[in-house]
Formats: structure tokens, C-alpha cells, sequence
């Protein structure tokens, strides 16, 4: 299966478009903790958009991944990035 990273801004519009379940479908979905962070954000000021992400990473469809300069070697080797 081939991974696909989301950042926010793209997810937000992959989500408008309503396109979530067919890549959850087709892909491995990552993305980092802080992009999770800011997605609760977006819960708490009432974003649809976030709402719907949130039930995704909530009911482990997405992997979150923490991303740093110190492990960014991992994540390459076990995302094929």
C-alpha cells in the first residue's frame, strides 16, 4: 500500500472535497503530532473540517508520527519517504 503524508492545509481540502474514505482506502495515511495539535484547534473553535479529521485520527485510520531532526532517519526508513 502507498503512503500518503498529510499536512493541514491539504487535508482541510481533501476533507471539503470529501475525499477521506477513498484515501483511507487506497493509502497509508500519516501525518505528525503537531498537525494533530493544530486539528484540535480547529475542534475547539467548531472547524466541521477539523471535526471530521479528528473522528479519522481518533479511530486510528490515520498514523501519527512525531517528527523531529532527531528521528527524521526513522520515519524515512519506515515510511519509504
Amino acid at each position: 500500500m502507498k503512503t500518503l503524508v498529510l499536512d493541514n492545509s491539504s487535508w482541510v481540502f481533501l476533507t471539503m472535497l470529501g475525499l477521506n474514505k477513498i484515501l483511507i482506502k487506497n493509502f497509508q495515511l500519516i501525518t505528525s503530532k503537531e498537525i494533530v495539535d493544530e486539528i484540535k484547534k480547529g475542534v475547539e473553535k467548531n472547524y466541521r473540517d477539523a471535526r471530521i479529521r479528528i473522528n479519522f485520527i481518533e479511530e486510528k485510520k490515520v498514523k501519527i508520527i512525531e517528527v523531529s531532526r532527531q528521528n527524521l532517519e526513522k520515519v524515512q526508513r519506515e515510511t519509504g519517504l
